[in-house]
């Protein structure tokens, strides 16, 4: 069997991820993100925020400006005139120092995501588990891994608060 490329193996993308949590600057906003992003001269159009429904949530009942302003942070599915996507599979459950519940917030270019597939993918039907409710069991496997092209089209957020 060939190895994967290193650059997709876990430890190297778990490198890189923790490299693009470290990017976020102390500001923690959104503008932060993209300030983050453009001083790498990572710059790009299609970079969208990607969170969970909490975040989500929270950003469409605050206001862009504090006390009669009307427009809030997410309106029109977008954050800084940036595509905002909602995917519960980002944390919520986070902790840092005596917070905890905090939610994540990843911005970036998803073009430069790589994803590696490594073999086919595998099906195995099983007859006998569910036989006595005369059911079949059918389970599917894929290896799959990912990478980042360019680490500096990411910035990330790990400690946002929701509540």
């Amino acid at each position: 069997m060939r190895t994967p490329h290193n650059n997709w193996s876990s430890r190297s993308c778990n490198n890189k991820l923790n490299a693009v949590w470290q990017r976020w600057r102390k500001s923690k906003n959104t503008s932060a993100a993209i300030a983050a992003v453009a001083e790498d001269n990572a710059r790009s159009d299609n970079s969208v925020f990607i969170s969970n429904s909490k975040v989500e949530a929270k950003l469409r009942k605050t206001s862009k400006v504090s006390s009669t302003d009307s427009v809030m942070v997410l309106e029109n599915g977008q954050v800084a005139g940036r595509d905002f996507i909602i995917s519960n599979a980002m944390p919520s459950n986070l902790t840092k120092g005596t917070g905890s519940g905090l939610s994540a917030i990843l911005f970036g270019d998803l073009r430069e995501v790589v994803v590696g597939m490594f073999g086919d993918l595998e099906v195995v039907v099983d007859p006998h588990t569910k036989l006595n409710e005369n059911l079949l069991r059918i389970a599917s496997f894929m290896e799959v891994d990912l990478g980042l092209r360019h680490v500096e089209s990411f910035a990330a957020m790990n400690d946002a608060i929701t509540s």
